[in-house]
């Protein structure tokens, strides 16, 4: 293996120890959250909670235009340019236009909070609570607008702060009133964990040096063009997906009920723990480096290979493990109440392997500024989504929305594929496609385990199994870092492994 491929496999591996190391830390306190909330106000009171986040991140996604997300790269763009005045400008505009978003939003949403609660639940017993949520609006943009502003100008150590400390006080907050208020104060509680993180992206925002530099409205109006017309393309994704996950939720709640709804949101909830950390690396990593080289093609497809490799080798064995062990996961997590959620959790899983595969291709779109390719493939696919949960609640209820999630992602990595191999002529590499099918017969020896062996019998087997496929994934990994790399010569110090992850010379051409 080249030290120029070395040292890229080295760079995806560090950026995904980075970030997946604080969504660690936040995971284990969204499993502390949860757990108390399963505890303290049951199925019903977690399929609320679900409800109420997917009817705000609508309304985040449809008012806030997109802008935080453009608004990292047009800070991104303005503190390369070395012009303290042109990052003063940048800054003061999108952060008076998440103001304004905001505001925006929030006053919508009050303002139709009876029609979205009978469109919601059935009726409007809930609206009263909506309109107070609609202050949730107004605040998560403008936190995310000072958020933005951390990670355009590179401090990402700030970034994993805010976002540790918001994590970390959202959990005491909400198990505090969840244990005094019950199902009444979860309403209190999503409120407080946005103020909270509003104050802390705050701290460390206003580190940010600007100018005393006077911007006009109608400059303002004029720079924010280059935020909304970029950020439309992720308004549209964002409200593409957002709806589509209320869209379910309506299906699950009015068909099968609000407790059904609580068991959905466990078994999802827990799959999406699992990819976090890899996913998360590459938002904040990948993109940036694949729009670099948006005028390479080769280059790209290169990259995209590499960061589907280290996905697969990070991901594959968490997933292993969360089949064999959904049962002992659920019962730990919420309580036995949510047992039903196992089924669901691992068809999820299997979701979610495909989602390894396809999103580093899915970045190539926006990589090269294909913003209506990448428009019509979010719509589509969700659209898809859609269709196939209402086909799978009723052909097999409940556990059908979990298999809708498997179909769905079968489709989007055929068709991301297609859209990649068109835009750059993307094909995978024989590493690559050697990995995936390796790795898709171990998921799939792990999947039919958990489902014709008795529980018990299942976590054996399965956390045997997820144990091997560590191993290997980890000699994978330090093959692709090269043997001179400074992780290999520390293994290569520990004498019990040493002969485990020794890498041969033949390896080194793989």
């Amino acid at each position: 293996m080249s030290s120029h491929n070395s040292k890229s496999y080295s760079q995806i591996l560090k950026s995904s120890s980075l970030v997946g190391g604080s969504q660690l830390i936040r995971l284990i306190f969204g499993i502390l959250s949860t757990k108390f909330a399963a505890v303290f106000i049951g199925p019903t009171g977690v399929g609320l909670i679900g409800a109420y986040r997917s009817i705000t991140q609508l309304g985040i996604q449809l008012s806030g235009l997109g802008i935080n997300q453009s608004g990292v790269r047009n800070v991104a763009v303005a503190a390369g340019s070395g012009d303290q005045n042109e990052i003063t400008r940048t800054v003061t505009i999108l952060r008076r236009m998440c103001w304004m978003t905001g505001l925006v939003g929030a006053v919508g949403l009050a303002a139709l909070a009876f029609p979205v609660s009978r469109l919601t639940f059935g009726h409007t017993d809930y609206a009263l609570s909506i309109a107070c949520l609609s202050l949730m609006i107004l605040i998560t943009i403008v936190a995310q607008g000072r958020m933005a502003v951390i990670q355009g100008l590179r401090r990402i150590s700030d970034l994993v702060r805010v976002q540790i400390f918001s994590s970390m006080a959202g959990t005491l907050i909400s198990i505090g009133l969840y244990a005094t208020l019950g199902i009444s104060g979860i309403v209190p509680a999503l409120l407080a964990i946005a103020i909270f993180q509003l104050g802390v992206a705050w701290w460390y925002s206003r580190k940010v040096f600007l100018q005393s530099l006077p911007i006009s409205w109608l400059e303002t109006f004029s720079g924010a063009k280059s935020l909304v017309g970029l950020g439309f393309a992720f308004m549209i994704s964002g409200v593409a997906t957002t709806a589509t996950t209320y869209a379910i939720r309506v299906l699950i709640t009015r068909d099968f009920g609000i407790d059904n709804l609580g068991i959905y949101q466990a078994a999802f909830a827990i799959s999406g723990y699992v990819l976090n950390f890899v996913l998360a690396a590459m938002g904040a990593d990948f993109f940036p480096r694949l729009a670099e080289l948006s005028h390479d093609p080769r280059e790209m497809t290169r990259l995209v290979n590499e960061q589907t490799e280290v996905g697969l080798l990070l991901a594959t064995p968490a997933l292993v493990a969360t089949l064999a062990l959904a049962p002992l996961g659920i019962y730990l997590l919420y309580s036995a109440e949510f047992y039903p959620a196992v089924g669901l959790l691992r068809w999820f899983v299997m979701g979610c392997f495909l989602r390894v595969i396809s999103w580093p291709m899915g970045f190539v779109q926006m990589a090269m500024g294909k913003k209506y390719w990448f428009i019509l493939s979010q719509v589509f696919f969700n659209f898809l989504h859609i269709i196939l949960v209402i086909t799978g609640l009723y052909y097999w209820g409940l556990l059908g929305a979990a298999v809708a999630f498997f179909s769905m992602y079968v489709f989007h990595v055929l068709g991301i594929r297609l859209i990649a191999g068109y835009l750059i002529n993307f094909t995978w590499s024989a590493a690559a496609k050697r990995l995936i099918l390796t790795q898709l017969f171990i998921i799939f020896v792990a999947f039919v385990s958990a489902l014709i062996l008795p529980d018990l019998w299942s976590m054996v087997t399965g956390s045997l199994l997820s144990v091997i496929v560590g191993i290997y994934c980890l000699r994978q990994l330090l093959v692709r870092l090269g043997e001179e790399h400074r992780i290999c010569r520390k293994f290569a110090k520990i004498p019990i492994l040493k002969k485990i992850i020794t890498i041969r010379s033949k390896d080194n051409d793989s």
